[in-house]
């Protein structure tokens, strides 16, 4: 899948399933003190050693899954019209019977949100920056006399181990506490960052490994790949090319050092252009 993804210049989104951290369940993976540690471990040798590959900056994970919808109540959600007296009997204590989904449906709500408003898919994190997820169904059930709220997402990742996740190259969907609402702090794909002695290099190794940036370089070269298949027969030179391609993506590059709201149909700050037969 990351062969083909990287082909179609296209990132592939999914979310991790608990067996793939060894657990059963998500309540072993919730327990999980060492994700680090964990990670390391030879029985992951596969595992890392696709980390280290080109198709995995292509590969993004989400965790862990949401809540699709609170039980079916004739007043509080109605099943149907066929069906408006039904009231769901459940142990609202028991999250195996509740109705959860794949949290990439989420990240994908978001990609849809920022192509929508700026025609590109970078404004895809934080709770200012295209990350949050309002209005999730957040059921509420009496406990000794007192309304308690049942979180959106499967188990509760706190913000201290939202980095340990992403490092592990994991995009997790963080809760807020006493809301219906959860955000995606960082956009990390499975590819793993490398440091290195100079730092520019380190900062590389990290900006390849964020979808938010690949999702940009992905959308360039779908537009590349079509405005140069018009070429294709004409006696167009290198230098033409070169001129075409700088004006056509000089209208996409910003120099302002901390962009607006205005600005952020603006994808770059510096691109340069390399054209060659």
């Amino acid at each position: 899948m990351g062969k083909v993804a990287a082909v179609a210049h296209a990132p592939f989104i999914s979310s991790a399933a608990p067996q793939l951290f060894d657990c059963n369940t998500v309540e072993e993976l919730s327990l999980i003190t060492d994700l680090d540690g964990l990670t390391s471990h030879p029985k992951f040798g596969a595992w890392n050693k696709f980390r280290k590959t080109e198709q995995a900056t292509y590969i993004g994970l989400t965790l862990p899954r949401y809540l699709l919808r609170v039980p079916y109540d004739p007043l509080i959600n109605p099943a149907g019209k066929s069906l408006k007296t039904f009231k769901e009997g459940m142990n609202y204590f028991d999250d195996q019977e509740y109705v959860w989904g794949n949290s990439a449906i989420l990240f994908a709500k978001n990609l849809t949100r920022a192509f929508e408003l700026n025609g590109w898919c970078q404004q895809i994190r934080g709770p200012k920056g295209g990350g949050l997820l309002e209005g999730l169904a957040t059921p509420t059930f009496n406990v000794r006399g007192k309304e308690e709220i049942k979180a959106p997402v499967e188990f509760m990742i706190p913000d201290y181990r939202e980095l340990e996740f992403a490092n592990a190259g994991f995009m997790t969907l963080i809760y807020e506490k006493g809301t219906s609402n959860a955000c995606f702090f960082s956009t990390q794909s499975l590819k793993f960052v490398e440091e290195f002695e100079d730092p520019y290099d380190s900062e590389n190794s990290q900006m390849i490994a964020n979808l938010a940036y690949t999702y940009s370089i992905c959308r360039i070269a779908h537009y590349v790949r079509t405005m140069m298949r018009l070429d294709i027969g004409t006696t167009a030179g290198v230098e033409y090319i070169q001129q075409k391609l700088e004006s056509w993506i000089s209208r996409y590059v910003t120099l302002i050092a901390n962009p607006d709201e205005l600005t952020v149909s603006y994808c770059s700050g510096l691109i340069k252009l390399d054209t060659s037969q």
